[in-house]
């Protein structure tokens, strides 16, 4: 397989696992942090257990700089793992300088892509993962779990493109799919995110806690809401399919911590809006009520507003 000029925006836990994996793969890896400048980093990726996996070292370019400007013209893909909220800020300034080249969004929630000034002929590929990662310092990302990786077309590429970029990261962190309709399989990640995170946030708690009597009602309630919404939104997602999802993946990373009880806790913005708050503005907009998945989004917001 050809070697290719990855671009990741957001150096983050996600951002680099797929890093040091691509690299791994024989690939020419760049990275883009708002928060650093241009500097070249040394970076381990640890397995769940503790163990060393990789040690890579990576270049990381500084948001708007001019050497990162200039890098663009060899890019051949663009990965973009930063929070849902940044996605805008991260990726508008290079959209034209970009404007032939695939974009992967991989993010949790849904309606990031909905902010963006997008051509039409613009290649965009939206994917969602299961892997667990967790960042614990500027030079150390831990591994946390495994997990798969789906992927399919938003917009402006063929179907034999789509799947070429599928095979450059099923190489690099198997298993990736293709996906014909990755609105469903982004729809049932983001039942499983409504159910667990904010739940998680609120309570401080591991997502294996939510396995306790107390948490069900509301879980079985925010499900039922979503299982009417992708009813109604023709999308082929029934409520027991979603349950159990949701169980197994309560059962699997029962001693991680959601990303959203990490930003809640370090008094951070949390991706809540496009959580439980797609859930309620879409189900809105259908004239569908959604008390859980509203009561959980406004108990977000609330936490968040005390942040200084």
């Amino acid at each position: 397989m050809t070697n290719k000029n990855i671009l990741i925006i957001g150096n983050g836990a996600i951002g680099t696992l797929w890093a040091h994996y691509l690299t791994q793969a024989g690939h020419h890896i760049h990275l883009i942090s708002r928060r650093q400048s241009s500097q070249t980093i040394d970076h381990t990726l640890l397995q769940h257990d503790g163990e060393l996996a990789l040690n890579q070292q990576f270049r990381i370019l500084e948001h708007q700089s001019t050497s990162t400007l200039n890098a663009l013209a060899n890019i051949d893909l663009v990965l973009v793992t930063t929070k849902s909220y940044q996605i805008k800020p991260a990726l508008a300034p290079y959209i034209k300088q970009l404007q032939h080249c695939p974009i992967i969004l991989l993010h949790n929630g849904m309606g990031a892509i909905d902010t963006l000034d997008l051509a039409s002929r613009q290649p965009i590929l939206l994917a969602t993962t299961s892997h667990g990662a967790l960042r614990q310092d500027a030079h150390t990302t831990l591994h946390t779990g495994q997990g798969k990786t789906m992927i399919g077309i938003a917009q402006g590429m063929s179907e034999h493109d789509a799947k070429m970029i599928t095979a450059v990261l099923e190489n690099a962190l198997p298993p990736v799919t293709y996906c014909t309709d990755i609105n469903q399989a982004l729809w049932q990640k983001l039942a499983i995110n409504c159910a667990i995170n904010a739940l998680t946030a609120i309570n401080n708690c591991r997502n294996g806690e939510l396995a306790q009597q107390q948490y069900q009602a509301t879980i079985n309630g925010v499900l039922s809401e979503i299982s009417q919404l992708t009813q109604r939104l023709n999308i082929a997602l029934n409520y027991q399919q979603l349950r159990d999802s949701v169980t197994e993946v309560i059962a699997l990373t029962a001693t991680n911590f959601s990303s959203m009880q990490q930003d809640i806790k370090y008094k951070r913005r949390s991706e809540i809006e496009y959580i439980n708050g797609y859930v309620v503005r879409q189900a809105k907009a259908l004239n569908l009520k959604t008390p859980f998945n509203e009561q959980l989004y406004l108990a977000i917001k609330v936490l968040e507003s005390q942040f200084s």
